[in-house]
């Protein structure tokens, strides 16, 4: 502490009262006593008065000052008292004059019971101060110990609940470590404003201790005047060092409390800051634990991925399988085909035989007649029935394509397809029966014409029985549609948490923010992949199916089963038109023609249908091409994207390894301050504890002092007495010597007539 300051000079009047702050600890007003006793300058014989007549030892004289009171002097060879009766409203207060000392090298002794009084209320002062210090740093105490056992349960819960992520501590920013230093380095400020506040207690140790020997000093001093009965200039001097000095050391004391003061409120401050940051790094924990849940959400989605790729293999593989399948199929087509090879030379032998029968239809016209109007309704139905399967055969080939894409991501519609190629190799030999029962019918007619109806029969309960089994495939397909919508909403959503992800990690991950960019640009890329591989490898199953084939070759059988018709209905033209030669006699034979023209323009609305159907199957096996290529490439953009995906996951763990390791040193660091601050702290309980002890002393001393005072101001409250009597007596000897004096003038002026002479005044009076 600064202890060479430079006095302050005030210049006041007698009657205004001074109220005087010391480095900003109030000095109370000290109380007001009954009388004040001061004791003059020690003063020489000077030669520059008048001489002293006559010569006895001791005079008394009374002084008026320039307000009103009179002040009593008294006078010896060697000192001199001054003593003034009576108080004024001031005398409660503290005089700046009463501080300083004289200007010739002799002091002030300032003896009232204020004085005292005040000592004692800044000791009473300083010791409450010491005791709300000690409070203040109990209680800052017990703040820290509770925040940090928080702390420390906090992190143990975090600690325990990312124990079971395995792979969720990959992905952890840098940030926590940051704002842990920054704690240490605030910890570190705060030790040091502790050190710079152990200083000042130090110091104020050191004062008190000062103060208490200045105090001893002064009992010294008090037992001396209270033996010797006067005082010694040597002795009046050593009080007033003491004093000043005990003034000096109070006001030190005093500053160094407010700067204790100042120091713990900048620590209560700077603690303040140090619990906001831990409650941001709290928030900043909370943020890692959401994006490490959005990360392990990410992960799920790459498993998800590889469990497509999976489905995918699967799934080629089941192709595969399929195409084995319809390899069957065209073997089995090609016996068909034989079969109706078959059938057609049946046929011939048919016309051959109808040819008979139309000269035999001459004497059965009216049998003819029912049987082309049963004829016609089965052309009609067989139509109809045409119509209906080339619908369906749209509908199928659609449908196909929506179970392949349905196919490519879930394992129960393999066995869906399995059952659908079950019902339609079910529909095949239905079909082999039919062309059976068919060529059964054919050689009925040939046979009995009768027969037919029956044959009809059978082949519309084949139509039902197909219409049925291919309503169960158009609900299948239905289902499978409704899988797939269902799927792409699940990949939407896998979309939005994707790029919820993405703003997270633009938020939380400032120190990654480049790695996340190309992380952000791969999904990207690789999700326009998705759509355009989804795309593409719907139509390449659509176009790789071996259903596809199948239609095809059962196409081709459709062709040539119609051109057979054709035939089959040209044969039947030509026997119409024999029949017409034969029935120009008869009105029924034309409205017959009419009919058979009619089925002869459906006929060829069916071969267009079937040529466009031709076309769509050649553009579809294009497509299926193309997309072979395209899924290809995006196969070998997968395989990189993996190989990057690894490369990410080898420097988040090295970035996990490092925060583990930052995290340990922090917490190294911290247990470190914590045991400093607990050995400081206990050092300063200590020492608070020397000091109260010190405080107690000092109030003992300070009581003694205040019983030597009393004393002390009996002893000069009788001295004054006896002295004002003294003066009582030199004042009449006084005037007995003025007496004597003016008779000795007027008794030398009327002997030497010398009446223009002054009267003479002694010396006392000035």
């Amino acid at each position: 502490m600064n202890r060479s300051l430079s006095p302050v000079h005030l210049h006041v009047s007698r009657k205004a009262p001074v109220h005087v702050h010391v480095s900003t600890s109030p000095v109370l007003d000290k109380k007001a006593s009954s009388r004040r006793m001061r004791a003059s300058d020690w003063v020489k014989a000077s030669t520059s008065k008048g001489p002293w007549i006559p010569p006895p030892g001791r005079t008394t004289r009374q002084i008026s000052t320039s307000g009103g009171a009179t002040r009593m002097s008294w006078e010896g060879p060697t000192h001199r008292l001054d003593i003034e009766p009576g108080y004024n409203a001031d005398g409660t207060c503290l005089h700046v004059s009463d501080l300083n000392s004289g200007a010739n090298g002799s002091t002030d002794i300032i003896l009232e019971p204020a004085e005292s009084n005040g000592t004692h209320t800044k000791l009473d002062s300083l010791r409450a101060e010491v005791s709300s210090l000690k409070n203040e740093m109990e209680r800052q105490k017990n703040l820290r110990e509770l925040d940090e056992r928080e702390l420390e349960i906090r992190a143990q819960s975090r600690l325990n609940s990312r124990g079971g992520g395995g792979g969720g501590k990959r992905m952890r920013s840098t940030s926590p470590v940051s704002k842990l230093l920054a704690e240490s380095y605030d910890a570190e400020q705060v030790n040091t404003n502790r050190e710079s506040l152990m200083q000042t207690l130090t110091e104020t140790e050191l004062d008190l201790n000062s103060v208490n020997r200045q105090i001893d000093l002064l009992k010294e001093t008090l037992r001396l005047l209270i033996r010797d009965k006067s005082l010694s200039p040597s002795r009046a001097r050593e009080a007033t060092d003491q004093t000043c000095v005990l003034q000096e050391r109070l006001s030190e004391l005093l500053l160094s409390l407010k700067t204790a003061k100042h120091l713990i409120r900048s620590q209560q401050t700077k603690e303040s800051k140090i619990k906001h940051y831990t409650e941001e790094i709290e928030s900043l924990l909370k943020k890692l634990t959401e994006s490490e849940a959005s990360v392990q959400s990410f992960r799920r989605e790459l498993q998800d991925k590889e469990s497509l790729t999976i489905h995918s293999q699967q799934l080629h593989e089941h192709l595969n399988e399929k195409e084995k399948e319809l390899t069957e199929l065209t073997m089995k087509i090609k016996s068909l085909e034989e079969t109706l090879s078959q059938n057609e030379f049946e046929y011939a032998k048919l016309k051959s035989e109808f040819q008979t029968m139309k000269r035999k239809a001459d004497l059965d016209k009216d049998t003819l007649k029912r049987s082309n109007k049963q004829q016609k309704d089965k052309v009609l139905k067989t139509e109809k029935s045409i119509e209906a399967l080339n619908t369906q055969v749209d509908c199928l080939i659609s449908e196909l394509d929506l179970e392949r894409s349905k196919s490519s991501r879930t394992s129960r519609e393999k066995a869906q397809m399995e059952s659908d190629l079950g019902c339609l190799k079910n529909q095949i030999k239905d079909v082999e029966k039919s062309f059976s029962a068919v060529s059964a019918k054919l050689s009925q007619r040939n046979r009995e014409y009768g027969a037919l109806q029956i044959e009809n029969d059978q082949n519309k309960a084949t139509v039902v029985s197909l219409e049925s089994r291919l309503q169960t495939q158009e609900n299948q397909l239905l289902s499978a549609q409704n899988t797939l919508s269902d799927a792409q909403g699940t990949i939407a959503q896998y979309e939005t948490l994707l790029r919820d992800y993405k703003t997270q990690l633009d938020k939380h991950e400032q120190e990654l923010h480049q790695k996340e960019q190309e992380i952000e640009r791969l999904q990207h890329e690789s999700y326009i992949d998705m759509e355009k591989s989804k795309i593409a490898y719907q139509k390449q199953l659509s176009e790789m199916e071996p259903i596809a084939d199948e239609l095809k070759a059962a196409t081709i059988k459709l062709q040539d089963s119609k051109e057979r018709l054709a035939q089959y209905e040209q044969a039947t033209a030509d026997q119409t038109r024999m029949i017409a030669d034969l029935r120009i006699k008869s009105s029924s034979v034309d409205n017959l023609k009419e009919k058979l023209q009619d089925k002869k323009s459906e006929v060829k609305t069916a071969a267009v249908k079937i040529e466009l159907l031709e076309k769509k199957l050649a553009d579809s096996d294009k497509q299926n091409k193309d997309l072979l290529l395209i899924t290809s490439k995006k196969e070998e953009l997968i395989q990189q994207l993996q190989f990057k995906e690894e490369q990410y996951i080898e420097e988040i763990a090295s970035l996990n390894r490092q925060l583990d390791s930052s995290r340990s040193d922090a917490r190294r660091q911290i247990e470190d301050m914590k045991n400093r601050n607990e050995s400081k702290e206990r050092s300063q309980l200590a020492r608070i504890a020397d000091l109260e002890a010190q405080v107690g002393r000092v109030n003992a001393q300070l009581s003694q002092m205040q019983k030597t005072k009393d004393e002390v101001e009996r002893k000069s409250q009788s001295k004054v007495r006896e002295l004002q009597e003294r003066l009582d007596q030199s004042q009449a000897t006084r005037k007995s010597l003025e007496s004597y004096v003016n008779f000795l003038k007027s008794s030398y002026s009327s002997i030497f007539n010398d009446t223009s002479s002054p009267v003479w005044k002694s010396p006392l009076t000035h």
